[in-house]
């Protein structure tokens, strides 16, 4: 389908959308998609079509300071995987094996 083929908005519509009629409330969620030209929803478009603040990307190092453990475990899994280094669940069953002995 075609942008130009997008639905226009009525002759005399408040908004460019029909996802734009909670932006004075803030109670919108914006289309992606629009800004760029790509929206091919047109006015039945259920997002926003205003213009918005950008936002800003999410930082994948906050979450590994965050939580070093989960990073490390997921990292010994990936090398067990790998073939690099036995497993972590590998290594606790067999020290637990020669525990009983």
């Amino acid at each position: 389908m075609d942008v130009a083929a997008a639905p226009k908005p009525p002759p005399g519509a408040l908004h460019p959308s029909v996802g734009s009629e909670g932006h004075p409330r803030g109670a919108c969620r914006r289309c992606c998609f629009f800004p760029r030209g790509r929206c091919l929803n047109g006015y039945t478009c259920g997002f926003c079509h205003y213009e918005h603040d950008k936002r800003r990307r999410k930082s994948n190092r906050k979450g590994m300071r965050k939580h070093p453990t989960v990073m490390l475990a997921s990292s010994l899994c990936c090398r067990a995987a790998a073939g690099l280094a036995p497993h972590p669940l590998q290594q606790q069953q067999q020290q637990l094996q020669q525990q009983q002995q």
